[in-house]
């Protein structure tokens, strides 16, 4: 009944670590993507010239849509799997957002799906 009744409050309950396996597990998993989302920002910023301290995650909330998309300027040269999903800006300020296929993985496994 208590939980019932934080529920309508939309207060949410979160247990105690050590207290329930999957849920440690869960919390594991989820701090091993978003590592995993880090190490392959690294890895392209190594690639992409000009990518390091431009490149942004963003829209990377729990109820965000297009959740990690990548934006960099639109001056870079991105690899051919970086698809545009949208644009901001113009002339040589403007920003590209960008989707692919590694961090969609990632994203995915993040939201357990």
């Amino acid at each position: 009944m208590l939980l019932l009744h934080l529920k309508m409050r939309s207060a949410q309950y979160t247990p105690i670590p050590g207290t329930d396996e999957e849920y440690d597990g869960a919390i594991e998993d989820m701090a091993n993507c978003r590592a995993d989302l880090e190490v392959f920002k690294r890895e392209k910023c190594q690639e992409i010239k000009g990518a390091n301290g431009a490149w942004k995650y963003i829209n990377d909330k729990d109820d965000a849509r297009d959740k990690y998309l990548i934006e960099l300027p639109a001056s870079l040269k991105v690899p051919r799997n970086f698809l545009v999903k949208a644009k901001r800006g113009s002339g040589a300020k403007q920003i590209n957002k960008y989707k692919c296929e590694e961090v969609d993985e990632l994203v995915n496994r993040l939201e357990g799906e």
